[in-house]
């Protein structure tokens, strides 16, 4: 017994909850949570995109491209990994960049941040070929 006091008795402040993290940047670094408001907000149009155009009735469409003008056809299902995309750009980079917060400072979690903007613009652009390829 009293050793698993010991254990929790030495929790370092690296080793902070999420929570806690969360409110830190809140109360000191507002610049940084707006911007991961903003990506949320770039993560929820790609997942709304991807959801309103996917079309199951369909049994080929155009998932992706490889060359220049050169698209693959494939199951309606594939086109559930922008879903998953969204979903990892919009929580989990949000989670990785508090966690870099914590461990680095502000200047490392806003390159994480921004550096995901510009995946979430990427993966958006790359619907929208898709999308415009099926006309």
């Amino acid at each position: 017994m009293a050793r698993e006091k010991g254990k929790t008795a030495k929790k370092t402040v690296d080793q902070a909850s999420l929570g806690s993290v969360w409110k830190a940047a809140y109360r000191k670094q507002r610049g940084m949570v707006v911007a991961m408001g903003v990506l949320a907000v770039m993560s929820l149009i790609l997942l709304v995109i991807t959801l309103v155009n996917i079309r199951p009735q369909n049994m080929q469409i155009f998932i992706g491209y490889s060359d220049i003008d050169s698209y693959q056809k494939g199951s309606w299902v594939n086109m559930l990994t922008f879903v998953v995309l969204a979903v990892v750009f919009g929580f989990l980079h949000n989670v990785l960049a508090l966690k870099v917060f914590q461990k680095y400072g502000k200047d490392s979690a806003m390159v994480v941040i921004f550096a995901t903007m510009l995946l979430v613009v990427g993966a958006i652009v790359v619907l929208f070929r898709v999308l415009g390829a099926r006309g």
